[in-house]
């Protein structure tokens, strides 16, 4: 994973969407926990790349300092 590409803005990164990607679901998932262990992610868009669940992982490392979430388009199995 290129992780340590984003060195230089990471402590400045507020935002992160990867909405309508090519990437695996798995890939990206993995890069917004780790990003929002060291980063305050304030507004994340996870539109449309396949999600089936809601991904409670990414939400506890972002959970103090997420305002804007977007998971539109995604196929989502039942919701309780």
């Amino acid at each position: 994973m290129f992780l340590g590409t984003l060195d230089p803005i990471r402590s400045t990164l507020r935002t992160v969407d990867v909405g309508d990607s090519k990437i695996s679901i798995e890939w990206i998932l993995n890069l917004v926990i780790r990003l929002g262990k060291t980063s305050s992610i304030q507004g994340m868009a996870l539109s449309a790349i396949g999600l089936k669940d809601i991904p409670y992982d990414v939400l506890l490392v972002t959970s103090g300092t997420l305002q804007y979430l977007s998971l539109h388009g995604n196929p989502f199995r039942n919701l309780r």
